[in-house]
């Protein structure tokens, strides 16, 4: 079982955190490895979750599993089973689902990268409903890919001359 976490943890950190780190890089009209050098230790995190099961179905139709909040780190790349409820705050009020999609995986833009980007990529709040269905539990696997924990972040750096704006 660790060997197997290893491996997948390996891949979406080298293969599609990095890879995906450099394409946005791209579209932002920088260098590939723009941020290479701020990700080569980076802080990785795996996180293997389950909500379980409701038996209550009043409860379970539309109540939180896990309440609206954002991701601190850069990228969060997340494998989700079938049972459904994550949902993606696109504008205030409004929440739509994410649903699972087979052998893909769902990447959500962090805090750090908003204010890295100067907001050019905005960190969605979402959250996680209950199963709505009783008796099945709702299982994900969460990979939060982090700059390292020395790196300087620092808008400027990516477009010096630009003033910052705070909002």
């Amino acid at each position: 079982f660790r060997s197997v976490l290893e491996c997948y943890h390996d891949q979406c950190e080298n293969l599609i955190a990095r890879g995906l780190m450099r394409a946005i890089a791209l579209h932002l009209g920088l260098a590939a490895d723009t941020f290479d050098a701020s990700t080569l230790n980076s802080m990785t995190k795996l996180r293997l979750l389950k909500y379980p099961p409701c038996d209550n179905q009043e409860y379970a139709n539309g109540a939180p599993g896990c309440g609206s909040h954002v991701d601190w780190g850069a990228l969060t790349l997340l494998a989700q089973d079938e049972v459904g409820g994550l949902q993606v705050n696109a504008k205030p009020g409004v929440w739509i689902d994410a649903p699972s999609i087979p052998n893909a995986l769902l990447v959500n833009v962090g805090d750090l990268m908003h204010l890295w980007t100067r907001g050019r990529l905005r960190s969605a709040p979402h959250r996680v409903l209950k199963p709505k269905l009783t008796g099945v539990p709702r299982y994900s696997a969460a990979l939060f890919f982090n700059c390292d924990h020395n790196a300087l972040i620092d808008p400027r750096l990516l477009e010096p001359n630009q003033i910052l704006d705070h909002s």
